[in-house]
């Protein structure tokens, strides 16, 4: 049901785009809203200067801002409301570039959900022009939907976080853990340890006609990591059942391939505090292509 803005308790809010996609995310979202026991904001975000049209970008006039975002915003009720008809949700339309007005809708969120494509090329949720950047300086978590993953955490979904050792990591794993016990899910926590690297070696010879050398020190080194990442989410939950993975190979690909059933993946990711700094590192880019759950990256 649609409601006025809830101030007292912050949202998970959704930037909707209105086409495929994007319909999953919001749908994603509602269901997300009833889990955390909050309201849904739905935001639809155009540039000022234009707004799509049936023939085209058109320039900016009142009356078709209203028309488009009015026809576009009834539709994402309607998701809204079809995937959890029990949760309070608000609309917005604002006539503003998407990145910042989501990057800045984040700010009072507890969760920000994106779908990885929209439509056309002003609002769109495509993954270069708003889902890396949003996802670099947004102010909270972000959970990227991609139309084909629409898979939520629960008995037959686990929730799957990936460590390093970093600071990072730890901030993922605890928001990985409570995830787990909203859902009734299982925690995995794994990690991913590379190849060795031999002077003289090339990547060439590590074919699929070449020998994989293997590092026990290296092995044992994972191992540990995951050992006390675990051991910390159990300290912290003794009543969720934690697992433990350790894979070799290249990050972003063998993340994405351990995640192949998992009802969520959770990465760490860094971020420069500027608009226009750095904006993921290479394996959460590497996984928002890859991924086949939908992915948590959380500063």
């Amino acid at each position: 049901m649609e409601t006025g803005p809830t101030s007292h308790q912050a949202p998970v809010v959704v930037g909707y785009g209105g086409v495929g996609p994007a319909d999953a995310a919001v749908r994603w979202a509602a269901r997300e809203a009833r889990s955390r026991g909050t309201w849904l904001k739905i935001l639809h975000a155009v540039e000022y200067a234009l707004v799509p049209g049936p023939l085209g970008s058109v320039p900016y006039r009142a009356d078709v801002f209203e028309h488009t975002t009015s026809k576009v915003l009834g539709e994402a009720r309607l998701l809204a409301a079809g995937a959890a008809p029990d949760v309070q949700f608000h609309t917005e339309a604002v006539s503003e570039a998407t990145v910042p007005a989501l990057v800045e809708a984040s700010r009072e969120a507890e969760l920000l959900v994106l779908g990885t494509h929209g439509y056309g090329e002003l609002g769109a949720l495509a993954l270069g022009s708003t889902v890396y950047p949003v996802t670099s300086h947004a102010a909270c978590p972000v959970v990227v939907v991609r139309g084909d993953s629409e898979r939520r955490p629960g008995l037959d979904g686990p929730v799957m976080v990936a460590v390093d050792g970093s600071p990072g990591a730890l901030v993922a794993l605890r928001f990985a853990a409570e995830a787990a016990l909203r859902a009734g899910a299982s925690l995995t926590v794994m990690t991913v340890y590379p190849m060795p690297r031999y002077p003289g070696w090339t990547d060439s010879l590590f074919d699929a006609e070449s020998p994989w050398i293997f590092d026990e020190g290296v092995r044992k080194e994972a191992q540990e990591l995951v050992r006390r990442a675990a051991d910390t989410a159990r300290a912290e939950h003794p009543d969720l059942t934690v697992g433990e993975m350790v894979a070799c190979g290249h990050s972003g690909a063998t993340i994405a391939h351990c995640a192949q059933g998992f009802g969520l993946l959770v990465v760490g990711t860094r971020g420069h505090g500027t608009f226009s700094g750095l904006i993921l590192g290479s394996v959460s880019h590497s996984l928002l292509h890859r991924a086949p759950c939908p992915v948590a990256v959380v500063r």
